[in-house]
């Protein structure tokens, strides 16, 4: 699979360490799907409002969005999808949940990807099964 990030912000920088933890994030959550083609982008709170109001009317900032493009080709079969992920909000969220930006960014990651392959958030099951899933993926990035 190839997966391509895209720094469209200045708040956080992303260097090789932070490159490489997305890549294997993304790649954890997909499992053995891994062929295809995805970008992550970074944005900033203004951007992703922007986005967001545009795809979905909603007029805020949000943490990530996830977008499968792969409906729109005759590749079906394969992962083809655009993860936008906000750095300011990742930086907000590590601040007042005592963690870093990096760990905040990869469990943004991670919850586009889980996303993009079908798991949903939309029930207090579903979200904990989803936040479960996630924190293993999470491990297997630090291990």
């Amino acid at each position: 699979m190839v997966i391509n990030i895209r720094n469209l912000q200045k708040r956080v920088k992303v260097g090789r360490r932070l490159s490489r933890g997305l890549k294997k994030a993304v790649l954890g959550s997909f499992g053995n799907r891994k062929k295809g083609e995805l970008t992550l982008c970074l944005v900033d709170d203004n951007t992703m409002k922007e986005i967001n109001l545009f795809y979905h009317g909603s007029d805020r900032a949000t943490d990530v969005l996830a977008f499968d493009i792969s409906i729109c080709t005759k590749k079906k079969k394969e992962i083809l999808a655009d993860i936008v992920i906000s750095a300011d909000t990742a930086f907000s969220n590590a601040r007042a949940f005592k963690t870093s930006v990096e760990k905040e960014i990869l469990l943004y990651a991670i919850h586009g990807s889980l996303h993009l392959i079908g798991y949903n958030d939309g029930t207090e099951e579903k979200r904990k099964r989803m936040e479960k899933k996630s924190m293993l993926i999470l491990q297997n990035v630090y291990s």
